[in-house]
C-alpha cells in the first residue's frame, strides 16, 4: 500500500478537499482531532469492515460515503493511494472530492471526466493537482 509518507500529509490533503466544496458552495465544515466527536469520519478499513459495503481489495471499490444520515467516509485501505499524480496509484484528494459529493446526497454521474463519474483511473487528477 502506497499511502502519505504522514498521517498529517492525508488528513491536510483530504482537508484541502473539504476546503474546495467550502469555496464552492453553502457549506461550512470545522476540522476537529476527536474521531469519536466527529460528525463525519474518515478512515482506512480493509475488507468487511461492518457497515454493509465491503471492500473486495485490490481493484474493486476504492473509497465509499454514506449519505447525510450516516456521514462516514472510508478509503480501501487495499489499493495504491498517493498525495500526487503516481502512475499505479490512485490520488487521494480525488476520492475524497468525490466522496465528499456522497455526504451532500448525490448520486453518481453519467460525465467521463466529472469528479462524480464512479470510476476514478489510476494517475489521474482530473486537474486538481
Amino acid at each position: 500500500m502506497t499511502l502519505p509518507k504522514t498521517r498529517i500529509n492525508a488528513i491536510n490533503l483530504v482537508a484541502r478537499a473539504f476546503e474546495k466544496w467550502v469555496a464552492n458552495m453553502h457549506f461550512r465544515f470545522l476540522r476537529i482531532d476527536s474521531y469519536g466527536d466527529a460528525n463525519i469520519t474518515i478512515s482506512f478499513e480493509h475488507c468487511d469492515h461492518n457497515d454493509g459495503a465491503p471492500f473486495e481489495g485490490l481493484g474493486g471499490t476504492l473509497a465509499h460515503a454514506f449519505p447525510p444520515t450516516d456521514e462516514r467516509f472510508l478509503y480501501d485501505v487495499e489499493e495504491q493511494w498517493s498525495i500526487s499524480v503516481t502512475p499505479g496509484s490512485f490520488h487521494l484528494e480525488i476520492a475524497a472530492l468525490h466522496e465528499i459529493e456522497h455526504f451532500h446526497g448525490l448520486e453518481h454521474g453519467s460525465v467521463l471526466n466529472a469528479i462524480i463519474y464512479p470510476y476514478i483511473k489510476f494517475a489521474i487528477s482530473k486537474g486538481f493537482d
